[in-house]
């Protein structure tokens, strides 16, 4: 077993919308409390074996969806109200996924310790086109080609003369892809620079052939630990149109050399010093792009903060006995000693399934949120439980979006997470993930009325 002990009397509090980004550490440090805006069966399911969360929208069901980041939750009256009662006049620690300046400001404000990194310096790394300059200035030999501006300046004959058509433009800002855009031809760059004219981009070469690597890191202390690198899910139909959208991620990635893999670790040492330099502490995630063509690895995104796959991630960590990353962060901001044994083989897949029609996923919405197990074509329900680090073979987890969300096309409706691989060597859906999501509906309709 795992000793945590050192965190016996410190209160800790994630702050999130959404309790998914919370997740990982609620059932072994004891003080550890989930603070969300909005309800989830998840809520339930994490009181149930033990953990503490306080969810606003159970007291404030209106004025909870005014609430759009983890900022403003912190500085709602009830949340304030919360975290005093719970500290017992210790000096409580704030958790978020990605910082921001409402956090900076109500930490001091409130005398709360904050266990983030600043917004400056988090926008420092995490901007695209900051990231893309640092890049170009100490790891030219995986900078991708490309240039900078504001998007009305460019030309888009000198783009393509540099770069060839197709290329990619993206803005500094972005989630799961969704300030990506792929030109093809001319009337694509009109219509984006007739949309966006003022904005700071970056433009790069289109690697028609490649596929991105990503891991999860943590500065702690002097070193900097790297874990194993996963393989990004994106352009795969079943879960999404847009081929520059997120769809999940698998460890351990496939088609990686032990060479790639151990050049991929050293940069991401580097890229974490030179962090480390500028004051970074803690948690921090680095994405590759591989060209499957000539085998080079380009350093394409810094992720300053938790990363989308940490609370799942953990979850595996655990499910090793290996001391997670997020407890070397906390340890980081605490100054507290943890010896450095950090060498874990994760094994896991998380898929999100994202909105491509209005009748494509439906099986999804009908399901509850819970464990399950593939028989044949038809998903048995196990229960309902949250630890992906406890499955067996053939179980998966499968968490929905709330039922009364109206989700836009390419949000997220619904996320499955197991302990197996779930690409085979071709890069596509294996045979028994297309089955889970094909699922007859009528299956789907059944478990919800259980």
């Amino acid at each position: 077993m795992i000793d945590f002990s050192i965190f016996n009397n410190i209160p800790i509090f994630y702050i999130s919308p959404d309790i998914k980004r919370a997740l990982g550490l609620e059932l072994v440090l004891p003080n550890y409390y989930i603070v969300c805006s909005f309800y989830n069966p998840l809520v339930d399911m994490v009181r149930k074996r033990g953990g503490k969360v306080f969810c606003l929208e159970e007291s404030e069901k209106d004025a909870v969806y005014q609430i759009k980041n983890s900022g403003q939750l912190l500085g709602h009256p009830k949340v304030l109200e919360f975290i005093q009662n719970k500290s017992k006049g210790q000096t409580p620690g704030i958790l978020a996924f990605k910082p921001n300046l409402k956090i900076d400001i109500l930490c001091s404000q409130y005398g709360f310790k904050k266990l983030i990194n600043s917004s400056e310096i988090n926008e420092k790394f995490e901007n695209k086109i900051n990231f893309f300059e640092i890049t170009k200035k100490y790891f030219p030999d995986f900078h991708l080609k490309g240039t900078v501006g504001n998007l009305g300046d460019l030309n888009f004959k000198v783009m393509e003369k540099e770069l060839s058509l197709p290329f990619v433009v993206q803005f500094g800002h972005g989630w799961a892809g969704k300030t990506t855009f792929f030109i093809k031809n001319e009337l694509d760059w009109e219509n984006l620079k007739e949309k966006f004219p003022q904005t700071l981009v970056k433009v790069t070469k289109y690697l028609n052939n490649s596929f991105t690597i990503l891991n999860n890191c943590c500065i702690y202390k002097e070193s900097v630990l790297v874990g194993p690198p996963a393989i990004q899910l994106s352009g795969i139909p079943e879960l999404s149109e847009n081929k520059f959208i997120t769809c999940g991620r698998q460890w351990p990635a496939i088609d990686l050399s032990k060479e790639d893999e151990n050049i991929i670790n050293s940069v991401s040492e580097k890229v974490g010093l030179l962090m480390a330099k500028e004051g970074y502490r803690g948690f921090f995630g680095l994405d590759f792009l591989i060209d499957k063509n000539t085998g080079k690895i380009f350093l394409s995104e810094n992720n300053a903060r938790f990363t989308a796959s940490t609370p799942f991630y953990t979850k595996l960590e655990l499910g090793m006995q290996s001391i997670p990353l997020m407890i070397y962060h906390l340890a980081s901001f605490f100054s507290l000693h943890i010896d450095i044994s950090y060498n874990p083989h994760i094994v896991g897949s998380q898929i999100i399934v994202r909105k491509t029609s209005d009748t494509q996923h439906m099986l999804l919405n009908d399901l509850k949120t819970g464990k399950y197990k593939l028989n044949e074509s038809n998903l048995e329900f196990l229960g309902e439980e949250y630890d992906p680090g406890e499955l067996n073979q053939n179980e998966f987890i499968i968490i929905k979006e709330k039922e009364n969300k109206k989700v836009q096309e390419n949000e997220e409706i619904a996320r499955i997470e197991t302990k197996n691989s779930v690409l085979n060597k071709n890069y596509e859906l294996k045979n028994d993930i297309k089955k889970l999501l094909a699922a007859n509906e009528q299956s789907g309709k059944e478990l919800s009325n259980q």
